[in-house]
């Protein structure tokens, strides 16, 4: 019998001593949220140096939030690392690999706008699409906003206005403006004017600046040349005319000039808006006497 009763008491020996192992090592979450703290001396002092190796134990671990974080700070040369451009992409690559879809975003803006990185706007629009695979509503935003405007994308209402409207319906202001400009000028969606007022006010209570322009202004819709080819034809003309000036033998060129004001969308292709313009020169003269001296600015034109 007593041999019987030691049996299990021994293979319960290495099951407990395994337990008590595993109870001093932290949960991957934890070694990040730790680092965190010490990043932002919240209930830790501030360390940055110390969250920067969490960070990396972390990471090292899988934990894709940590990769995210180490790419923050290798882009902006913070923490005690030095600042590397190819490092902090090769960490949000790591994240979004490993199912983040920050990292991806993070890449898109890079690509996008960073000072230091040739724009690239297809390569942005990948990591985007990528990001907003991940369900990461930033990539999201930035994918709808490509397929609106045809950023490193085809042009697509339709696909930017059913981006815009499940972002919409989470509650993201931005979203609401898109989907009722959308909805206000038939991008993607057959015009509804009730839709497109409701929409807009939603965005406009909770701070939308677009919105409440939307809605107090009479402006041409964003894009309107879509819908309004004329405006374009109406350009190429300007384009083609140039009108030659002579001037006379003493260099005086006052008169009255009319010409264009052009405006166009984000994208720098399309007008949206041809203003009037009319320009007057007049020739002045300025004379300043100091003791002895005389200086005299003649033929200058002025602005009226």
């Amino acid at each position: 019998m007593k041999k019987r009763l030691l049996f299990p008491g021994l293979l319960l020996l290495p099951i407990l001593l395994m337990a008590q192992q595993t109870a001093k090592l932290k949960p991957v979450s934890e070694i990040f949220e730790e680092g965190f703290k010490y990043l932002n001396g919240i209930n830790k002092n501030y360390d940055p140096q110390k969250a920067v190796q969490l960070f990396r134990e972390a990471a090292a671990k899988g934990d894709a939030a940590a990769m995210n974080a180490l790419g923050n700070l290798y882009l902006n040369g913070y923490g005690g690392v030095e600042k590397n451009m190819n490092t902090a992409i090769q960490y949000y690559k790591q994240a979004g690999q490993a199912g983040y879809g920050a990292g991806y975003y993070n890449l898109a803006k890079l690509y996008k706008d960073n000072k230091d990185l040739e724009q690239d706007l297809q390569q942005s629009a990948i990591y985007a699409k990528a990001g907003a695979d991940l369900r990461d509503n930033n990539s999201k935003k930035l994918l709808a906003y490509y397929h609106f405007k045809g950023f490193g994308v085809r042009q697509d209402y339709y696909k930017a206005f059913e981006l815009y409207s499940e972002l919409a319906q989470a509650g993201i202001v931005n979203a609401q403006y898109f989907v009722g400009l959308c909805y206000r000028n038939g991008y993607g969606t057959i015009a509804n004017p009730d839709e497109a007022k409701k929409w807009l006010l939603m965005a406009a209570r909770q701070g939308d600046y677009q919105a409440t322009h939307e809605l107090t202004a009479e402006l041409n819709p964003e894009n309107s040349n879509v819908n309004n080819p004329e405006i374009q034809q109406q350009v190429n003309k300007l384009k083609t005319y140039h009108e030659k000036l002579i001037a006379a033998n003493s260099n005086d060129i006052s008169g009255e000039y009319r010409g264009f004001a052009i405006y166009y969308d984000f994208s720098g292709k399309f007008v949206h808006e041809v203003v009037p313009l009319s320009l007057i020169l007049k020739q002045t003269q300025i004379i300043t006497v100091t003791g002895m001296r005389k200086n005299i600015n003649s033929n200058r034109h002025v602005l009226l």
